[in-house]
């Protein structure tokens, strides 16, 4: 659980990404996005841990979920 102070600093960090976010060319957002596509497939172990514990996923079945995911985040920087 979060403290309200927390939750309150997390809404202003979020509200100060959009609006940098906001003004970034498609361009520049499309290299952002195929850059964490990239990272998750050479991350992909210890991504899939991560889904095992949150999910309960087998580990086969959490790196399928990993590249499923990267190829998600490629297809939309186009």
């Amino acid at each position: 659980m979060i403290t309200a102070a927390q939750l309150e600093k997390a809404i202003k960090t979020a509200a100060a990404c959009f609006e940098s976010w906001r003004h970034t060319t498609f361009a520049e957002r499309a290299a952002i996005v195929t850059k964490a596509a990239t990272l998750m497939r050479e991350r992909t172990d210890e991504f899939a841990k991560l889904v095992t514990l949150e999910m309960g996923k087998l580990i086969a079945e959490a790196r399928v979920e990993v590249a499923l995911s990267a190829d998600i985040i490629d297809f939309s920087a186009f």
